[in-house]
Formats: C-alpha cells, structure tokens, sequence
C-alpha cells in the first residue's frame, strides 16, 4: 500500500535531447502496448523505470534502448532466449541466420529455407549486451540490433510502434 509520494526526477534530460526523448517514447509506447495496466508488475515497472533513468542521465541511449527491448520482449512473451545455434547449440562463428517464426538463430550448417541472414555484427551486439557487455558493442552495432530487435517484435506481434518509426528515421 502506498501512503505518500513526493516528486524527485522530472527527467528533465529527455526534454533537451532529441534521440532520448525518441528513444524513451519508444518505452513508454511499448509498456503501453504490451504490458497489461490494469495488472501491476514490478519487474515491468522497474524495467521501464530504469531504462528511462539510463535513457536520461546515461552518454548511450542506444544502447539502453537495446538492453530494455532484449529484456522486454523477454518478459512480455516475445524474447529471444540465448545466442547458440538452436540444431548444434553452439555460439555461431560465421555466417549467422534468424527464424523469426520462433526466434531462432542458427549456424550455415544448420539453417533450412525459413531462416534469414542477419549481420554478424548484429548478431555479436545480440550476445554482447545479453552478456551485460554492451558498453564495448560499437554504436552502428548497436543501432542494427535495435533495427533487428523492433523488426523481431513488428513480425512477431504484428504491431508497428509508431514512436519506433520515428526513432528509427531519426537515427538513421
């Protein structure tokens, strides 16, 4: 039960920089659409909490922005489990290839018609900021595992974020 509230953060970052303003809109339009309102959930709120926190006072909202899709999509039935080939279960050296249809990666050997490519360096961000290394992933690497992420999430929900378009267009 709450019994009292006081005001301490506004955010007031978000208002004087474009892309985390963007990039947190991108949140707050996802938490509206994928996490139920009228249930609370504290690993929700403290995931889109957080986010927005690192969005705000953090140099590298991209890579915030990632690390709340890899554990949103997670948490709201559509997460990519771990980075290792779903036949032979090992990390992928190579040519990397995606099934969106049940959000599978898979090594060259392994793959059949219904797998598409996707970058290595897609991929290797993937695992990197999964590993909570992100900070060394390069920022392209980080904007093509966003792109990947909200390109994972429209397949599977068939739901386009309209703040994501708009951040998409701007970082690109």
């Amino acid at each position: 039960t709450v019994i009292g509230s006081s005001y301490s953060d506004g955010f007031y970052n978000l208002r004087l920089n474009i892309e985390k303003y963007y990039a947190s809109a991108v949140i707050a339009e996802f938490a509206e659409t994928f996490f139920a309102p009228e249930t609370p959930d504290a690993e929700a709120f403290s995931l889109i909490l957080n986010a927005v926190k690192d969005i705000c006072y953090k140099e590298n909202e991209r890579l915030s922005l990632a690390i709340f899709l890899i554990n949103a999509l997670k948490i709201s039935g559509y997460g990519i489990d771990g980075g290792e080939c779903y036949a032979c279960g090992e990390i992928i050296k190579g040519r990397v290839f995606y099934r969106f249809s049940d959000s599978s990666f898979s090594c060259e050997n392994d793959r059949d018609e219904n797998f598409s490519e996707i970058m290595p360096q897609t991929y290797n961000a993937f695992l990197k900021v999964l590993s909570g290394d992100g900070e060394s992933v390069d920022t392209e690497d980080v904007t093509r595992l966003i792109k990947f992420l909200l390109y994972d999430l429209r397949y599977e929900t068939e739901t386009k974020l309209k703040s994501a378009s708009a951040y998409l267009e701007f970082i690109s």
